[in-house]
């Protein structure tokens, strides 16, 4: 077993082409906002809810992760949902910034179970403020410019199952990136 694990380990290093890295924002509240894991939520609370939430992480370290949201999740007319979500996530020089729509239907199976499908669209923007960081050379290129992503629109869907107790779901939150500007 010991030798396999490292035989895996060579064949992807050598064979890899292309490897992307990504800080996804930290979702440990998604108890509140269930929407941010399946857009097949929206409305499927059985009541409108709005809020906003803060994590920070590590108090006192400069730099320290932190995510800031806000958002509302909405029954509308003819068995539709909506949520809206304003997303902040920030780790040290980099800022991810998230504007998340999310649209679902919901059908009555039986009495009590529901079954719903949502899709989600989502613009985002991300930065690097490289000129933050502390370094040793001021003349050093890399450290004097800034990186933006422009624009990046993303779609993704979900499905759910649910009745007062009880959610069954699948997603894929972000299944298209394109960039837009």
């Amino acid at each position: 077993m010991k030798h396999s694990a490292t035989y895996i380990a060579l064949f992807i290093v050598l064979f890899a082409s292309q490897a992307n890295a990504q800080q996804e924002p930290m979702y440990s509240q998604y108890y509140f906002n269930n929407s941010v894991i399946n857009p097949a939520q929206a409305g499927a609370l059985g009541a409108n809810e709005v809020g906003v939430l803060v994590r920070t992480q590590w108090l006192g370290i400069n730099g320290a992760p932190q995510t800031l949201s806000a958002y509302g999740n909405f029954i509308l007319p003819k068995q539709l949902g909506i949520a809206v979500g304003l997303y902040q996530d920030q780790v040290g020089v980099e800022t991810n910034q998230h504007l998340q729509a999310d649209l679902s239907y919901h059908l009555r199976l039986v009495e009590n179970w529901y079954l719903s499908g949502g899709l989600r669209v989502i613009a985002s923007h991300y930065k690097a403020d490289f000129s933050q960081v502390p370094n040793v050379d001021p003349n050093n290129p890399a450290f004097q410019t800034d990186y933006s992503s422009g624009l990046l629109v993303n779609t993704g869907f979900g499905f759910l199952a649910y009745n007062g107790k009880t959610f069954i779901g699948a997603s894929m939150p972000k299944a298209f990136t394109r960039v837009v500007g």
